[in-house]
């Protein structure tokens, strides 16, 4: 494929897909990703330091993951 690539440029790789094809997420409003988190985060109550770790991480993972967990005010 990548020789073809070279030879003609107007061909593409088939592993070239938009993005959304890959992450279904993207397509979700940021409330509803937000409440997902909100349900499968650990609770701050029961393990504060499993839940400091993945609400520190959370955002790092894309950009609407990040804007999802700002927006979700329960989270913090």
């Amino acid at each position: 494929i990548e020789d073809l690539e070279r030879t003609d440029p107007s061909i593409e790789s088939s592993s070239v897909l938009p993005r959304p094809f890959f992450s279904p997420f993207q397509r979700l409003p940021l409330e509803i990703l937000g409440e997902i988190f909100l349900m499968v985060l650990p609770t701050s109550k029961t393990r504060p330091s499993s839940y400091q770790k993945a609400l520190t991480k959370l955002p790092l993972v894309c950009r609407s993951w990040h804007d999802a967990a700002f927006l979700t005010p329960r989270l913090w």
